[in-house]
């Protein structure tokens, strides 16, 4: 619906006042006020510029032409364009390496024991099996004739599957990663004795220093305490000090060709049981190795 200037007559257009009279829009006309209007409905003026007292609103182009957007592309200096999803794939791959980096190195406990030794074992380690540690010619591995005397024995407990586990001292000498001895608490200052069917001279002892069991539900490395230092004692006094890693293999240390009828194992320093639920406070170890020449 038009609107006409109350002064003049005028249809009026956008803006406060009327552009050919200069009449606020919406406002009555004074009494005395001497407009003359010389006709109710002016031609409609197209060519008027407008009034000085109003500034014209400047154009608006658009940002781009109508259905399309900016593109996210990145510039690249061989003149080529790649989206920026490679980029963020990429960056979360590498986030991905260095929380696997951290998990692997890290240690669960999160402490380390001022007496243990920086010094890497002097011996090699093996995955499935204790003669290769020892060395060739008649080095042989005569741990499965031996016997151990141990402090204390855990009670007996179920597996995921409702079977009976022990931790009997045997268990030590049995080659078998998956049983286990193991005493209640902190094994800290105890002391195995590991009596030899005969005398023999000594190139090489090793052990699995925690519970190596794993298995669906229950992993016993994590769960129990593990042992990281100890010292092995041979009858003539001898000191072989051997410093554990956090691994279920096998860590061996060589031994100078010691004459001993037994070997006093020392456990000198134990880690803390496992977070909760599943942290069990238990020190364990899985197995020993020794291995000589009988005398």
């Amino acid at each position: 619906m038009e609107q006409h200037c109350a002064r003049c007559g005028r249809v009026l257009g956008v803006g406060r006042f009327c552009t050919n009279c200069g009449h606020p829009v919406g406002q009555p006309v004074p009494a005395d006020d001497d407009w003359v209007a010389t006709s109710t409905r002016l031609p409609v003026i197209t060519d008027r510029p407008p009034a000085t007292y109003e500034t014209p609103v400047p154009p608006r182009y658009p940002l781009y032409a109508e259905g399309e957007r900016p593109s996210t592309d990145v510039w690249t200096p061989a003149g080529r364009t790649r989206g920026v999803l490679p980029w963020m794939v990429g960056l979360l791959g590498v986030l991905l390496v260095i929380a696997l980096v951290v998990l692997i190195v890290r240690d669960d406990d999160g402490d380390r024991d001022p007496r243990a030794s920086e010094t890497p074992n002097s011996g090699a380690t093996s995955d499935e099996s204790s003669a290769p540690i020892f060395g060739d010619g008649d080095v042989i591995d005569v741990t499965a004739d031996a016997s151990a005397v141990v402090p204390a024995t855990a009670p007996p407990s179920r597996d995921v599957d409702g079977a009976q586990t022990t931790y009997v001292a045997e268990n030590l000498l049995d080659g078998d990663r998956d049983t286990a001895w193991r005493m209640p608490g902190d094994g800290t200052d105890s002391e195995i004795v590991i009596v030899l069917a005969e005398r023999t001279v000594v190139s090489g002892v090793g052990l699995i220093n925690g519970y190596a069991k794993k298995e669906q539900g229950y992993n016993g490395y994590k769960a129990n305490r593990r042992v990281r230092l100890v010292e092995w004692v041979f009858d003539d006094g001898t000191v072989v000090e051997q410093r554990l890693r956090k691994t279920r293999k096998l860590q061996a240390v060589s031994v100078d060709d010691v004459l001993t009828g037994t070997i006093t194992l020392r456990l000198v320093s134990v880690s803390k049981p496992g977070p909760p639920p599943s942290g069990r406070d238990f020190t364990a170890i899985s197995d020993l190795a020794i291995g000589g020449t009988p005398a």
